[in-house]
C-alpha cells in the first residue's frame, strides 16, 4: 500500500528505546496528492517509566515539495494535544491551531513563514540534497537552522545488518538565540544506505 517508507530505531547503551517511521501514502489513494504520514514512540520495554506517542501528516505542495498543512498528535501518559499548521506562502505566515486536552478551546497564532518546512518535510528534502546545504524548520514556535554536509562512504554494522553506507553530518541551532560561549550547535551524524 506504501510506496517508500523509512524506520529507526533508538539504542541506549544495547536496549532499544523508541522507533520513528516516516512514510509516503500511495498515489492510488490520494492521487495529485503527496502526503507523509509518521509517528514515533517509545518501546515497550520503558512504556512504564516513560509513555509518549506521536503521528501525525503533512500534505505538501507537489511543484515545490514545502508543506501545506501539518497535523500531529502527541500522547503522554493521559494527556493528548493535536496541532494543525497551515504554511500560508502567500501571506508569508503559519497559522498554527493547537488543541489540549485539558483546554476547554483551540489556541490559534500566526507566525511569520520565511520558506520553512516541518519536521516531515524537512527529512525528505534533506535526504535528497546531494552535496552541502541549510534549511529552515518550523516547530510550532520554534525555527531552526539545520545544515547538512555529506561525508564518506564506508560499510557500517547495526542490528539489520551490514550496509555501505554515507555519512551526513547534521547541525541544529534554534534561530533568535544566541550560543553559548564556546558551545557548538548540536551535530548529529547520521549514515545513509549508499
Amino acid at each position: 500500500v506504501y510506496k517508500r517508507q523509512v524506520r529507526y530505531e533508538f539504542l541506549f547503551q544495547g536496549l532499544a528505546v523508541g522507533t520513528a517511521w516516516l512514510k509516503r501514502a500511495a498515489e492510488e489513494q490520494k492521487p495529485n496528492r503527496l502526503e507523509l504520514l509518521y509517528g514515533a514512540s517509545v518501546s515497550p520495554s520503558i512504556d512504564w517509566a516513560w509513555n509518549f506517542r506521536v503521528r501525525g501528516r503533512t500534505v505538501l505542495e507537489s511543484d515545490t515539495l514545502l508543506p501545506k498543512v501539518a497535523e500531529v498528535t502527541t500522547e503522554k501518559k493521559q494527556r493528548h494535544k493535536r496541532r494543525s499548521t497551515l504554511f500560508d506562502r502567500h501571506r508569508g505566515v503559519a497559522r498554527i491551531e493547537t488543541w489540549k486536552s485539558q483546554d476547554d478551546r483551540p489556541h490559534r497564532k500566526e507566525v511569520p513563514l520565511a520558506g520553512d518546512f516541518d519536521i516531515p518535510s524537512a527529512i525528505l528534502a534533506l535526504s535528497r540534497m546531494e552535496n552541502a546545504g541549510m534549511i529552515h524548520v518550523l516547530r510550532a514556535d520554534d525555527r531552526y537552522e539545520v545544515t547538512l554536509a555529506p561525508g564518506g562512504i564506508r560499510e557500517i554494522t547495526v542490528p539489520a545488518g551490514r550496509f555501505d553506507a554515507r555519512e551526513w553530518e547534521l547541525g541544529v541551532r534554534k534561530l533568535g538565540e544566541e550560543p553559548e560561549d564556546g558551545k557548538p550547535p548540536a551535530q548529529l551524524r547520521v549514515w545513509v544506505d549508499a
